[in-house]
């Protein structure tokens, strides 16, 4: 399995959970909180997050080391970033108005609009396609669903209420590559 290749976005990190034997690479939104929280609890003579470029080297040290992508779905995740756009979380949302009243059918305006940006790193990490966070070299992709068996426990979040069918049909169109990436069940 790969993903996009080289990934333009500086930053780009794995989360190292030892007692799994993976580095998982995530995108924002798909449980980088909790990933990182658990390696930092499960990092002894490793660091608990390494820079994507980093993970050859890391890879050698620790033979046997598997490297996944965490993926989730991208309307499940877009639910999730939007609930933290429309609570006032994220600086940004307020700057280009987005607000606690903003309906789905107008985020998603403003999603594709992002989406749309020629130069990546000006598309609001919150907003990138998953795929483009994944390194090249993929030993396998994760389901977020499956994210609480991989931690010990399941992760502290409620479900969201989905946008209407209409809404999800534009949020899987304007991330079909990320929608095509899902782990096979």
């Amino acid at each position: 399995m790969s993903g996009s290749g080289a990934s333009p976005f500086a930053g780009n990190v794995a989360f190292v959970l030892p007692d799994a034997g993976l580095a998982v690479v995530a995108a924002v939104g798909c449980g980088t909180r909790e990933l990182r929280r658990v390696a930092q609890q499960q990092s002894r003579d490793l660091p608990a997050v390494v820079p994507v470029p980093a993970l050859p080297a890391l890879r050698f040290m620790c033979r046997g080391l598997r490297v996944a992508a965490l993926w989730r779905d991208p309307v499940a995740r877009l639910a999730h970033v939007r609930s933290r756009w429309v609570a006032g979380d994220i600086d940004y949302a307020r700057w280009v108005g987005i607000q606690e009243h903003t309906d789905w059918s107008r985020f998603v305006d403003f999603v594709e609009l992002e989406l749309g940006k020629r130069d990546p790193l000006r598309m609001h990490p919150t907003l990138r396609p998953q795929h483009t966070v994944w390194p090249s070299r993929l030993d396998q992709v994760l389901n977020h669903d499956d994210l609480g068996g991989l931690l010990g426990r399941h992760p502290c979040e409620s479900h969201l209420p989905l946008p209407p069918d209409e809404v999800c049909r534009r949020v899987r169109d304007l991330y079909r590559v990320d929608a095509e990436s899902a782990p096979l069940r």
